[in-house]
């Protein structure tokens, strides 16, 4: 990997002097250590590897949809870079709720339903990991107790650029906590959905609120 690839520009400290980087694989993180002609050596980025959710944090995160029979995630995994906890997941919807059977396209209703659903398992999944510096101390059942909470304040920029085949699709999921307004947290939240694992068929940012605990 070079500078490039590792995502490094002229932004940061000392970058004409880079001599080298290197990798070093501690648990579940990748260190990118910079060694410079300086004879100095700086951690330049930490990237938390992917790692899968338990179906039990899944099971817990969809539990209303379960019972409704509307739980089309099917498996997730998360990491943590820049501070910014993303998520991969793969769906299925065998039969919709909204359209009938065998229309076999993907609409905004389902894709509100997904969106939901990764949002969930994406809290409870980086609180089990202790992703979220400001979830460290409470498990995902504490946040299980208060997820009504959570509530979406704004949409912006949802678009389909190609029709999705809803019986096989794949889903991501970024969130940024911005900052936090009074007992909530404002987070922003970028998502895309498609049938191969870019998921740039649909795309789109959400502004969600979630509860301070």
């Amino acid at each position: 990997m070079n500078q490039r690839e590792a995502g490094l520009t002229t932004e940061y400290p000392y970058f004409n002097q880079l001599h080298r980087l290197i990798y070093i694989q501690e648990c579940n993180r990748i260190l990118i250590v910079g060694l410079y002609n300086t004879k100095r050596s700086v951690c330049i980025k930490e990237i938390t590897m992917l790692s899968d959710i338990a179906e039990e944090i899944i099971e817990k995160a969809l539990v209303t949809y379960i019972a409704k029979g509307t739980c089309y995630l099917t498996r997730a995994q998360i990491f943590k870079t820049d501070n910014i906890v993303k998520l991969s997941a793969d769906f299925s919807i065998k039969e919709s709720c909204y359209l009938s059977p065998g229309s076999g396209h993907f609409n905004a209703v389902e894709a509100l339903m997904c969106f939901n659903q990764m949002i969930y398992v994406a809290l409870l999944g980086g609180i089990d990991k202790k992703m979220f510096s400001f979830y460290n101390h409470i498990t995902p059942d504490d946040f299980n107790n208060h997820r009504r909470k959570v509530y979406i304040l704004e949409f912006e920029k949802l678009k389909f650029k190609k029709q999705i085949d809803n019986t096989s699709f794949h889903g991501k999921l970024e969130i940024k906590p911005i900052h936090k307004v009074g007992d909530k947290i404002y987070v922003d939240c970028c998502l895309g959905f498609g049938n191969d694992i870019e998921c740039k068929n649909f795309i789109g940012n959400i502004k969600v609120f979630i509860p301070v605990l």
